[in-house]
């Protein structure tokens, strides 16, 4: 090998090696700012977790503590829950038995129930 080829190798490996330096900054760069991002993304999941669950226990509070009757049901017209008033005002317990909405519906308006249930599944 001559003095010429040698030098060139010697260039293209010092370029190589610049290369590379260059290239490991970059991750070094790119690897903290992942860290930085998910170490927010973490944070800011815990302080959606507790205010999910503030606004679920004030919700809880006002369903419960509300002197108006609300239900809550399935797709299906299924009662989930029921708060007081309602279960009062109806007459009927969900925790004893199962209820549907069609069981509580008056008769006259049984089929306009069924057709706005029609429309919700196409929503």
């Amino acid at each position: 090998m001559d003095n010429k080829e040698v030098l060139l190798l010697k260039k293209a490996l010092d370029r190589q090696k610049k290369a590379r330096l260059q290239a490991e900054k970059i991750l070094e760069k790119k690897s903290q700012e992942l860290y930085s991002t998910s170490r927010q993304l973490k944070e800011t999941n815990e302080r959606l977790e507790n205010l999910l669950s503030e606004k679920t226990s004030e919700l809880e509070g006002v369903f419960i503590n509300i002197i108006d009757p609300y239900l809550v049901m399935d797709v299906e017209g299924n009662v989930i829950r029921m708060n007081a008033a309602a279960s009062q005002l109806l007459g009927y317990d969900h925790t004893r038995e199962k209820i549907n909405l069609q069981q509580i519906v008056h008769p006259d308006y049984i089929e306009y129930t069924k057709e706005s249930f029609q429309q919700l599944y196409k929503v």
